[in-house]
């Protein structure tokens, strides 16, 4: 009873207030009362919004977690949200016309999966809640919602998000920051954005703003949204931002474009085998949209085709188009000249900038810069073998037939890694696998063709049929060929932890049957000898290797220096020996072998804003240890660290001290960084320098280095985005796509905090790079997780 009269009393108050803001807007001019700005006044707002300074994240955090009961605090960096209302017309390209910073309504406001009665409904709801009158502004509203089939509600609103949310994303109880999932809410920052706004920004560059457009639907819708949203807070309600229409568009300064309104003609290519459009050069300079494109050039250039065994190329879709292009068209394009590796710094879009398009004796330029064109020599590709999932086993009357009659081209299709289980293995389907391997082989060692193993990315649903024709074609054993793979042919590969396990039994039979220990034989069809078969299951794999003990994949090549994995990669001194890796940088973990967290040659602790003397750590090879200690200023640690993604809450704990500590044993030297948890209230800020400056003086030196957190995904991973900024000389958003892509199968998931840490870090180091605003960075993020997750909480 006491609650149910204290919500009244909130109420009340709430609608007293609203009915006092809303006076002063209706004299200052609202969206109803046709409030628009000029195109130069934006950009003086949009000027003064890039100088003005990140604020710190003590200031900023735990509010931009999520739901909290406090009113969104106020700064320069967050004064101005621009809001696009519609796309061009159907004339013109829906991704283009776009202006810097904007986001789109969907992007703010709750779905209308009621439909039309339910809009009404929640209209109605929500006008008696806030005390407001029905009449004009409802049946306004009411169309408004029905033109976007959205309702006036921020994303961030966290009573409406429980009546009327998607499940998955709502935004739990008023304590519910401190649940794991609340820690990486990039879909709520667009939102969070407008709530932290003094000025929103509606506009269109459609040809009939603004009498026949959707500017002042959206106005009206993006009002109300901010209105509603005030009875989240407790006593003091904030100011409710100013939303003005756009009322000369046309007159947008250059800097504020993000992407030029662009005709359908720009999607077209002229040449017959070109690659990229004009519309695809545009689309990639502006790096605050579309990043699942820059996703697909990055990974088509990273994992592109190369020779893995004698005849036998490995790539992706990609090259397997480009490949057929070529040769369906006769045309030849300039192939890129020098082999790269995948973890090569020049062997990425992420430092192309402001790209022109153009052409040279008819052909477009930019094709091989924003892809690594297959080398001539790889052109007469004559054996297409395509991994993909729900694919059964090639049948034997087709493998005979390509054995025997060796026509060209021959295309086969064979099961994706991670799909073929001990429990599904027949003798018939490894008749399949070990015959396919053998066409491999006689058609590329023996006939000495060409051919190619691809998939989608290059590695996924290949690894598993390339490491099992290694084995056979090699005669080596598992570990062996995993750890040629890696270091001497360095093609990225990610087998799944089933893989490791078939494999690990086949490889008796491949190797039985490998060509090396029967160089006479023909191209018949071979036949498994069901002893054989029998004795593969019952035969236990050698547990001697490191390689096989892993539960995952190896850790990820980033840099040439640099290594992102887990702390199971870390606990794992042998495999890490393998690998040629001495240096690790331990994020928050802590490994066991290191019996004692400090070294016999200790020295004295420095503060954290001095950086390692070159004294204390000239080289990998000479033991060092030094300290630094911070109390964590601005965001306490509060939290103790979250091992568990399904964890229901994380409960406080008392150490607030992180210190960064270098030790030296068995080899390896390690810099170890306490107290540092993945949490959402550990700040990483004032450490950073100092992991960084270990993992220059391994660069310097031309040693490996392994950085890991529990996981690695989110500590270990930031560290690894701040160390490609400083060596690619680029942006947060570029380094991350960068980082995020070479981790390959394992999507990396920094926190909320730790991204803006990092945003913050480059605007203190490097304030010349490309600059992408706070909620254009989460939304970018979150473009890229929901084309893996699919349900992100």
């Amino acid at each position: 009873m006491i609650t149910s009269v204290r919500k009244q009393q909130k109420r009340q108050k709430s609608r007293e207030q609203l009915g006092e803001l809303s006076s002063k807007k209706k004299e200052a001019g609202s969206v109803r009362g046709g409030g628009t700005i000029r195109a130069g006044r934006l950009g003086e707002l949009a000027e003064r919004q890039a100088q003005a300074a990140l604020p710190e994240s003590g200031q900023m955090f735990p509010w931009l977690h999520g739901h909290g009961q406090d009113s969104a605090p106020r700064a320069d960096k967050f004064a101005l949200s621009v809001v696009r209302s519609q796309p061009l017309d159907a004339t013109m390209i829906e991704n283009s016309g776009i202006l810097r910073a904007s986001m789109d309504l969907h992007e703010v406001l709750l779905a209308a999966d009621g439909g039309a009665a339910g809009a009404e409904r929640a209209v109605d709801a929500a006008l008696e809640e806030c005390g407001e009158e029905c009449g004009a502004q409802r049946a306004e509203l009411v169309a408004a919602c029905q033109r976007y089939q959205l309702l006036p509600f921020l994303q961030t609103d966290a009573l409406k998000q429980c009546r009327y949310g998607a499940r998955r994303l709502r935004l739990g109880d008023k304590s519910s920051w401190r649940q794991p999932g609340m820690f990486r809410r990039f879909d709520l920052q667009p939102a969070r954005h407008v709530e932290l706004s003094s000025v929103v920004v509606v506009y269109c560059l459609a040809e009939t703003h603004p009498d026949r457009c959707c500017c002042h639907d959206a106005g009206v819708m993006l009002q109300w949204a901010c209105r509603f949203v005030m009875l989240n807070y407790r006593e003091d309600v904030p100011l409710v931002p100013e939303v003005l229409v756009l009322e000369d568009p046309e007159h947008v300064p250059a800097a504020l474009v993000g992407t030029v309104p662009m005709g359908l003609s720009s999607l077209q290519k002229p040449f017959p085998a070109q690659l990229v459009s004009r519309f695809d050069v545009a689309s990639f300079n502006n790096w605050e949209r579309d990043l699942l494109y820059k996703e697909r050039l990055e990974i088509s250039k990273m994992s592109s085709v190369s020779m893995i065994a004698d005849g036998v190329l490995c790539g992706n879709t990609t090259d397997f188009e480009v490949l057929r292009l070529f040769r369906s068209t006769g045309a030849m394009c300039p192939a890129t000249t020098v082999p790269r590796k995948y973890y090569s710094p020049d062997n990425t879009i992420v430092m192309l900038k402001n790209l022109e398009y153009e052409e040279k004796d008819g052909v477009p330029v930019l094709d091989s810069v924003l892809f690594n064109l297959p080398p001539a020599e790889f052109h007469d590709v004559q054996l297409f073998i395509s991994c993909m999932e729900h694919t059964p086993f090639p049948h034997h009357d087709d493998i005979r037939h390509h054995l025997t009659q060796m026509e060209a081209p021959i295309h086969i299709a064979f099961p994706s890694s991670g799909s073929i289980g001990l429990g599904t293995l027949t003798l018939e389907s490894i008749t399949s696998c070990v015959n396919v391997c053998h066409l491999l082989y006689r058609f590329s060692a023996v006939d000495k063709r060409l051919s190619l193993l691809y998939c989608s990315d290059g590695y996924t649903e290949t690894s598993f049929l390339l490491v099992a024709y290694l084995i056979f074609a090699w005669d080596q054993p598992l570990d062996e060929v995993l750890l040629r793979l890696h270091t001497e042919v360095e093609r990225p590969y990610f087998l799944f932890p089933i893989d490791i396990q078939v494999l690990g039994h086949l490889q008796l039979l491949l190797r039985d049957m490998s060509p090396l220990r029967h160089p006479s034989r023909g191209p018949e069809l071979l036949e498994v000898d069901p002893d054989l078969f029998s004795r593969m299951f019952f035969t236990k794999p050698s547990q001697d290797s490191q390689f096989l003990k892993s539960k995952g994949p190896l850790p990820s090549r980033i840099l040439p220096h640099l290594y992102l994995g887990s702390l199971e990669h870390a606990h794992d001194p042998d495999l890490l020996r393998s690998l040629g890796i001495r240096n690790i940088v331990s994020v928050g973990e802590t490994l066991s072998w290191l019996q004692s967290p400090h070294s016999p040659q200790a020295v004295e602790a420095l503060s954290k804003q001095e950086s390692i003397p070159d004294q204390y750590v000239t080289g990998p090879a000479e033991a060092a240890t030094t300290t630094s200690t911070n109390a964590s200023t601005g965001s306490l640690n509060v939290l103790k660290r979250n091992r568990s993604p399904s964890a229901p809450e994380i409960k406080p704990v008392e150490s607030t001290t992180c210190k960064t500590t270098i030790v030296s044993k068995d080899g390896f030297n390690i810099c170890h960084t306490s107290n540092l948890g993945d949490n959402g209230a550990d700040p990483m800020l004032t450490q950073l320098d100092q992991m960084l400056s270990f993992i220059d003086r391994c660069y310097d030196a031309g040693e490996k280095v392994l950085v890991h957190c529990m996981v690695g995904v989110s500590r270990s991973a930031t560290v690894c985005i701040a160390e490609c900024m400083r060596r690619l000389n680029c942006a947060v958003i570029q380094a991350y796509l960068f980082v995020r892509v070479r981790r390959l199968n394992i999507i990396i998931q920094p926190n909320l905090m730790f991204i803006y840490e990092l945003l913050k870090w480059q605007e203190l180091n490097y304030p010349d790079v490309l600059k992408i605003d706070w909620h254009i960075m989460c939304r970018a993020i979150n473009e890229l997780n929901s084309n893996y997750i699919k349900d992100m909480l």
